[in-house]
């Protein structure tokens, strides 16, 4: 009896555990199991709200759920928000948090007007609306902000944080406590900004860009403190400082510094004419004035000229040549010129009349000059056989002057291309007076042509 009871207990038990075994194989295949939590594989839909499920849980479940909708509560900074969360509102965010925000598939704006991590807030507007703030001078700024107006700002600050503001278009600063260089280094970062300021000088707003300033007969002490508001302008052409006050080694000095930028212009005195030096062309007997040697001195800072008539003046020195390097048409015929090795450095002079100044018994600094078309050397002393090297030359009147057989030979078979006068009966004859040069120098001088055949001045050609 004993033996049949173990017989039957033993085959019970054994039932027990191929039911228990089978139930336990078909709950495998019918379920899942996450985290020591289960879940039915043929479920359509799991809601999970409410329960504390992480991401690496939600992750895992709908790895092996995939055709399943989980409904669930997303960890997010501390709190659990619906997946069908559509807006947020931030301060700061981690690298975790960013992460997050992928389980948040509808949502569509985070407010983050209290975030200063603006290259994160960069980032995120790369996927959603955010609404943020930029502080500017301790004062917020909403992002869409379209122009802002300031006095006083810090350069670095405006540098580092206008990117923020990708609505901005225009910028407006009164009377800027800024460096000139910052605003500039402003417009330069930001070139799709309009960047505009206005600034007082000597106790008159102007906008910054003002392209020519006159200041002429503003007594002035020195020019650094005019310098640094003209950096202020970056439109500035011309800034016009005649009778000032300051002397002329300042104003050129403040020229060569500021003639990347603009131009800085004032007047000096030749004889008893004043000439700004921005002026192209001088002819003293125009004004019924004559110059001697001893007013040239100044003349050098006249850069800009292009025309120069001193014939018939009592000058010698022709230094003053070397601050013109423009000069196209130079006139010195009947002085006491005599060292001409200035001249020879102009390589835009096209017309040239030195006839009537024997002291000149050097041509070779002309060879320099190659351009020159037009050359009158007659009644000087130098040797001809210098023109030999200059087959540039269209027109060369060497007539009266104390030219060798040699020379002559030479010059006529070297320059073949050139109209040479060696025999016209005085130091104008046979047209000199009849070039085209000629008469676009009278041109530019503004004055009437002479008519050598009655011995008058005439209108224009």
């Amino acid at each position: 009896m004993k033996k049949k009871l173990i017989i039957v207990t033993a085959a019970l038990l054994i039932l027990c555990l191929a039911g228990f075994m089978g139930y336990r194989m078909w709950y495998q295949n019918t379920h899942v199991f996450v985290a020591d939590a289960v879940y039915e594989k043929d479920a359509a839909v799991l809601d999970l709200r409410g329960q504390e499920i992480s991401a690496s849980h939600y992750e895992a479940l709908k790895a092996q759920l995939p055709a399943c909708e989980i409904l669930w509560d997303v960890p997010f900074q501390g709190d659990r928000l619906p997946q069908t969360t559509t807006e947020l509102t931030i301060t700061a965010m981690t690298e975790e948090d960013l992460a997050m925000l992928a389980y948040f598939p509808d949502l569509t704006l985070i407010h983050a007007e209290g975030c200063t991590d603006y290259p994160l807030l960069m980032r995120l507007r790369q996927q959603y609306a955010v609404d943020y703030q930029v502080t500017l001078n301790g004062t917020p700024y909403p992002w869409d902000t379209v122009s802002l107006e300031f006095t006083d700002a810090d350069g670095a600050e405006l540098l580092d944080k206008l990117q923020y503001l990708p609505e901005l278009t225009a910028i407006h600063f009164t009377q800027p406590q800024l460096l000139a260089e910052d605003l500039l280094a402003l417009r330069e970062r930001y070139p799709q900004v309009s960047i505009t300021w206005e600034k007082d000088v000597f106790g008159v707003t102007y906008p910054d860009d003002v392209k020519e300033f006159d200041f002429s007969g503003t007594p002035l002490e020195g020019v650094e403190e005019l310098e640094e508001l003209m950096a202020y302008f970056p439109s500035l052409e011309k800034l016009i400082l005649c009778d000032c006050g300051i002397d002329n080694e300042t104003m050129a000095a403040f020229r060569e510094r500021a003639r990347a930028h603009y131009k800085v212009v004032w007047s000096v005195t030749v004889g008893y004419i004043d000439v700004r030096t921005d002026e192209t062309t001088f002819m003293p007997i125009k004004h019924h004035f004559s110059v001697q040697n001893v007013h040239m001195k100044d003349f050098v800072y006249c850069e800009d000229m292009i025309c120069v008539d001193l014939g018939h003046m009592g000058i010698w020195d022709t230094d003053w040549i070397y601050g013109m390097p423009k000069l196209q048409f130079l006139v010195l015929a009947d002085t006491a010129v005599s060292d001409i090795t200035p001249i020879g450095t102009l390589k835009d002079l096209i017309y040239l009349e030195l006839f009537k100044s024997p002291n000149i018994t050097d041509y070779s600094p002309l060879v320099g000059c190659t351009s020159l078309q037009d050359i009158n050397v007659a009644y000087t002393n130098g040797d001809a056989s210098v023109f030999a090297q200059m087959p540039w030359l269209k027109n060369l009147w060497v007539n009266c002057t104390n030219i060798t057989p040699e020379a002559r030979q030479l010059l006529s078979e070297t320059l073949t291309n050139t109209h040479i006068e060696f025999d016209a009966g005085w130091h104008m004859g046979n047209g000199w007076r009849d070039l085209d040069n000629y008469y676009v120098m009278r041109d530019l001088l503004e004055m009437p042509y002479y008519d050598w055949g009655s011995k008058r001045l005439t209108g224009k050609k």
